[in-house]
Parts: structure tokens; sequence; C-alpha cells
């Protein structure tokens, strides 16, 4: 029976998460690379490559 508390695919998933993030992909949400590195350039590099995924929107101006 699969354990929520087994933990022994951590290292090479953390490893995946920071390769992926080194190489520029987007490899996750932000929390998740919070939740797994503890390294901030790391968690810092994850966050911008995922908000890059958003356009920011032009708006007009706002109505008076």
């Amino acid at each position: 029976m699969a354990m929520l508390c087994d933990w022994s695919g951590r290292t090479p998933l953390c490893q995946k998460l920071a390769d992926g993030i080194r190489g520029g992909a987007s490899v996750t949400v932000p929390v998740v690379v919070f939740s797994h590195l503890d390294e901030p350039d790391l968690q810092l590099a994850g966050a911008r490559v995922w908000a890059r995924r958003f356009e920011p929107v032009a708006m007009g101006p706002l109505p008076a």
C-alpha cells in the first residue's frame, strides 16, 4: 500500500525541478518550488519562469 509519508522519491524529484528551472522551463507552480527547494535563487527563477506564461493585459484609461 502506498503511504502518504513516503519521501523516498523526493531527492530525484527535487533534482528534476532544479534542472528544469535552471534550463528555463516552467516546471510547476511557484508554491511547489518553494516547498521542495530551499535555494532562494532557484525559487525566484522558478517564479519568474512561471510568471512569463502570463501576458500583461493592456488597459485603456479608466472611466471618469
